[in-house]
């Protein structure tokens, strides 16, 4: 789908460094799967080389500023008109029912955050929310102890117990309501690169904002980029399994049915 820059419902923010093996798919991918107008915002975060990114409009940082800060500056960015903003890593595949069923879910429960249940390229749960110890007894510097549901389990034996509400989802995929995010404002830069996706989502609870995961479902690859024989071997594998897991894909929606 075109993207229509004047009045887009979804505002996409990636986040990029040194993602070479899975940048231009990415984009391809969320302008194939994107059933409602949208624009992407792209955060780089001084990528060492950034010839993979000439084609695209860019946001160029002097400096690596980590996921968190840079993440803010797309949020500065978005479109007045937007009614949804979703963080998305560039190692994350969407397909074309993911969009309309996380923001279907995202209206029947009420929700401010939500996200999708993710998929490792070997089809195993990597992450389908995440919980979290009472939210009143937390330290907001100390985030380390914190569970992803589902881990490893097979999809067929959970998806019929989604959608449904969650302490926090990953970052990886993370869609904010217009709503949320003036409750919420920017995400805390105490936490620079990880635990910032949880914080925010235990600020929502703290808010009464529902955090969901989504019955939509995404592949997660979860693998860097790399100059080196060995990161050359790992973009043919990552490149590989990508194909692999994507044939089989629309295969995998049909399991709630």
């Amino acid at each position: 789908m075109d993207q229509n820059y004047n009045h887009p419902v979804i505002s996409y923010i990636v986040v990029t460094y040194n993602s070479q093996i899975h940048f231009p798919e990415l984009i391809n991918n969320l302008n194939r799967c994107t059933p409602l107008d949208h624009e992407i915002i792209i955060i780089d975060n001084n990528s060492d080389d950034k010839e993979y990114l000439s084609p695209y409009k860019v946001i160029y940082n002097k400096d690596n500023t980590y996921f968190t800060s840079a993440v803010n500056q797309g949020l500065k960015l978005i479109d007045n008109n937007s009614e949804y903003i979703i963080l998305i890593n560039p190692d994350v595949r969407i397909n074309k029912n993911t969009v309309e069923k996380l923001i279907s879910d995202t209206q029947k429960l009420n929700a401010g955050i939500a996200g999708s249940i993710l998929l490792r390229s070997n089809l195993s749960v990597q992450h389908a929310g995440g919980q979290k110890y009472d939210t009143k007894d937390i330290n907001p510097l100390e985030l380390n102890s914190h569970q992803h549901l589902h881990d490893k389990d097979k999809l067929r034996t959970i998806i019929n117990n989604y959608p449904k509400k969650v302490q926090w989802v990953t970052g990886a995929l993370l869609l904010i309501t217009k709503k949320a995010l003036k409750v919420l404002g920017e995400l805390d830069e105490s936490y620079n690169h990880y635990k910032s996706d949880l914080e925010y989502c235990l600020r929502a609870n703290d808010e009464k904002i529902n955090v969901i995961c989504s019955s939509s479902i995404a592949l997660h690859f979860h693998k860097k980029s790399s100059k080196s024989k060995k990161g050359k071997l790992n973009f043919f594998f990552t490149k590989l399994k990508y194909y692999l897991a994507r044939k089989y894909f629309e295969l995998i929606m049909n399991l709630k049915k």
